[in-house]
């Protein structure tokens, strides 16, 4: 199993398409499983620590790696307070655009224009918790779901 990135020349890129210039490759002798795939990592230096650490993760995984059904999808992934890498989000095979929820009681007071999916919302104006889900926006210092 290994891996490999190639910078696809310009001869090999045509006017007009959709085209890769950076392509990203895993083979393996073994077949695929659904959530397998390869991805851009992120690291960078931190203060206080004499390495890199894992800043975050854009990936491209199967979700049916059959290949006559294939189907994948894009993840991204962060860390949060010296955490390890967490999914935050996903654009599904079909377009639709998936955010991973915060509960009611983590929402906190994060800067205006901020939309969370939270799973135990209620729609309200104000948001309250109880509820069985509702996008959170943070507006003019305030949590509105709907």
């Amino acid at each position: 199993s290994y891996s490999s990135m190639r910078f696809v020349p310009a001869s090999e890129i045509t006017n007009g398409a959709k085209n890769s210039t950076i392509r990203l490759n895993q083979f393996t002798v073994l077949d695929a499983t659904a959530g397998t795939g390869v991805g851009l990592l992120f690291n960078a230096r931190s203060t206080g620590a004499n390495t890199t650490r894992d800043m975050a993760r854009v990936s491209g995984v199967w979700t049916d790696p059959t290949d006559a059904t294939r189907s994948a999808a894009i993840t991204f992934d962060t860390v949060d307070q010296a955490g390890a890498l967490t999914e935050r989000a996903r654009i599904h095979a079909a377009g639709g655009f998936q955010l991973v929820g915060i509960v009611f009681a983590s929402l906190g007071a994060p800067a205006d224009g901020t939309l969370i999916y939270c799973p135990d919302c209620t729609i309200a104006n104000p948001c309250a918790g109880a509820g069985t889900g509702a996008f959170a926006k943070r507006l003019n210092g305030a949590w509105i779901c709907n």
